[in-house]
């Protein structure tokens, strides 16, 4: 019974991991996927480690003045 319960603790460990390699592998093919059609450079990392690209650079967050309607009667009263 004990040799059973190894057994079963074994093949869902065993599972578990081909199931973690499988979503690793899709992850690593839908990054190069992405860098086809992007310009995401290929990081210099070694095979098979995953690596997060650069955030591209926007300007800084600015408030956006709210400017009125010229026909908007409650601003022009």
């Amino acid at each position: 019974m004990l040799a059973t319960l190894v057994f079963a603790a074994l093949l869902a460990n065993h599972r578990q991991k081909q199931i973690l390699q499988k979503e690793k592998d899709g992850i690593e093919n839908a990054i190069r996927e992405l860098r086809k059609f992007d310009s995401i450079p290929a990081s210099p990392a070694t095979p098979g480690q995953l690596e997060m690209p650069l955030p591209r650079i926007n300007q800084p967050n600015r408030p956006v003045p709210i400017k009125p309607h010229a026909t908007n009667t409650f601003f022009n009263a």
